[in-house]
Parts: structure tokens; sequence; C-alpha cells
């Protein structure tokens, strides 16, 4: 590639994958580096809350021709698109798009004569999205941007797949599991990541659902199954279409020795309640109550209640609960345990 075409791919895959998420505006403009004839252009992903595609990103498409070429993929000419190994010219041999009611209908009206497109694809191959891009003279797109847009659609994929973002890849190793699950509660899995036990575990299921209805983006805490432990975070995945949670998960070592009910008590405590509180939703005693104080100070080598509370939410060291109202109510330490840093997960929105 010439020293232009390499700058924009470059500057395509540093807009994408910044520290607070992708900057779509500028990859758009480093598109149009490498095409100075862009016109428009639209990016979908397939979104499974919706079963259908959704834009992820767009510019200068007229709200019309957005909207038709959104249902582009489910036509013949989507149809090519998928079948394709390479991005498809508006005017390929055989093609047949400008006889199409996508360019007499829509495109020729709002001024556009040329066109490219082209299928994302995850590792395995499947279909994760389409670029659409348009311009408004004939011939302004040829094999030297075909080539360019099959080199960085790879870059893409990964912030137009519900399943996949390289930012919670980079901060949670392989000995995470991890699954989405939509607003309905649908259970998904995530790419190249092995699937927890949230399909099997309704009550992660409801946790997972009600934390997202919070719009805080982090929830650290500990779950039982059987004997031990699973650490797990809860992430918040986006506020459109692609609304849910991710839920990761990983055996938790449990190296100071925490009981199920010192850790009830320490949520309540994470939670702000005091110990009469704590005495009767346990059914305990309220000097039973002190001597877990006592225990938890002990075993995680802390000086005061307030400590211990910092402590618990920081590191996730509390049990939340599905339903409202109780000792491990998630919305009383979401807002503590979410100041960290958070991986954001990509969200589905439109750059005008």
């Amino acid at each position: 590639m010439e020293r232009r075409t390499v700058a924009a791919a470059v500057g395509v895959g540093l807009a994408l994958n910044r520290p607070g998420g992708a900057d779509w505006r500028q990859a758009f403009d480093a598109l149009a580096l490498a095409l100075p004839e862009l016109s428009a252009v639209q990016v979908t992903g397939w979104d499974p809350v919706a079963s259908r595609y959704a834009v992820v990103a767009e510019q200068g498409y007229p709200s019309g021709v957005s909207a038709d070429l959104t249902g582009m993929p489910g036509t013949v000419w989507g149809r090519l698109l998928r079948n394709s190994d390479l991005p498809l010219l508006m005017d390929d041999e055989g093609l047949g798009f400008r006889g199409s009611p996508h360019y007499r209908d829509w495109l020729a009206p709002a001024g556009y004569d040329d066109g490219l497109g082209a299928c994302l694809r995850d590792e395995a191959g499947r279909p994760a999205g389409f670029i659409q891009m348009s311009a408004g003279r004939p011939a302004a797109f040829g094999e030297a941007a075909r080539a360019f847009v099959a080199e960085v659609a790879a870059f893409l994929v990964p912030h137009v797949d519900p399943c996949l973002s390289p930012q919670v890849d980079a901060a949670y190793g392989p000995d995470w599991t991890g699954n989405r699950v939509t607003p309905d509660g649908r259970v998904l899995p995530l790419r190249a990541r092995p699937e927890g036990p949230t399909a099997q575990d309704a009550g992660l299921r409801s946790l997972a659902v009600r934390f997202a209805a919070l719009r805080e983006p982090r929830l650290e805490f500990l779950w039982p199954v059987g004997r031990r432990w699973l650490q797990a975070v809860l992430l918040a995945a986006g506020r459109s279409s692609y609304a849910g949670a991710v839920l990761l998960t990983r055996a938790y070592p449990n190296e100071s020795g925490l009981t199920m009910r010192e850790v009830d008590v320490l949520t309540a405590i994470a939670a702000g309640h005091a110990n009469p509180v704590i005495a009767d939703r346990l059914t305990i005693g309220r000097r039973t109550v002190e001597t877990y104080v006592e225990r938890l100070l002990g075993k995680l080598d802390c000086r005061s209640r307030s400590e211990l509370a910092a402590v618990a939410a920081r590191n996730g060291l509390v049990r939340p609960r599905p339903g409202s109202g109780d000792l491990g109510d998630r919305a009383s330490f979401t807002r503590t345990a979410s100041r960290r840093g958070t991986p954001r997960w990509p969200d589905a929105r439109t750059c005008p």
C-alpha cells in the first residue's frame, strides 16, 4: 500500500481502539484519507436482541437511504456480499446493481453514483456485519479501494459484533469464562471465550437483567456454586438495541477463608446497614453479628467497619441478590464498585 493508504489504515485502527471507546467520526475521516471520493458510509452489525442488522455508525446518508441500506443484507445483493471473499464494487460484472430498487429509488435520487460494499467477518468466517460506501461520481472507487477496504475490514469486526470486545479481552484473561445476557434473559456465547454457568443458573441470569436496568457500568461480586465461590463481573453492554449485560466468571481462591455467612454480613456492611438491621434480616443475634464483624476485620486485615465496607466494594467481596430490598440489593453498592476503571463494551451509536 502507498504511504497515504498505510496512514489511513493506521488511523482507522487507532480511532476504533481508543481507551474511551471507538471514535467513529475519526475512523470515517481516516477512511476518507484513503478514499478521497467517499461521500457517505454506513456500518451495520447483527443485533441479537432484535434479530436483524442494525446501524452501528454512519455518516452522510439521508435517513431514507440509511434505512434502505440497513435492510440490504436480507436481499439478493446482501447475499452476494456474504458469499464474496472480497468487497464488491457497484459496477462489478454480473452484479446488476444499477438495475436494483436500492440504486434506482434511493441512491441515484440522493446523488450517489458509485458504491462499494463488504461483508465483515469474524475469525471463523461468520458474517458479523456490513460496510456500505457511496461516492457522488461514477468510477470513484476502483481496485485500490477494494483492496484497502478488504484490509481494514478486520479492524471493524470487534466493534460491530455484540459478542466481541477488544477492551474486555485485554482486561480479562483466558481464565475468565463469559456470556452475554440480553434484556429478555437470553444467554449468548462470547467469541473465543469459554461459556460460564449463566445459562444453567436462573439467579445469575436474573441478576444480569436487573443489573443492566440500573445503567451502571460495572459490578464485581462473589457467587456461590455448591461449596465454592465464583468471582464474577457484570459489565453494561450498551444502552441501545445492543443492550444487556456481559457476565464474566472464574474460580475464586478464597484465600481469606470467607464463609457463606461472613460474605452475607460483609455484603450488608458494604450496603451500609447497621448491626441491628443485619441481625434482623439474617435472623441472628446482634452479638453474633458483632462476632462476625470482628472475624472479618481479622481475615481482611482491616481496622474499622468503614474500611471493611471499602475493601468489600472495591474487591467485589459481596453477594448481590436478584431481588430488590434484600441485604444484597445490587443498587446499594454498584456506584462504589464502579468507580474503578471499567473496560467499555462496544455500544451502538450513530455518527452524525
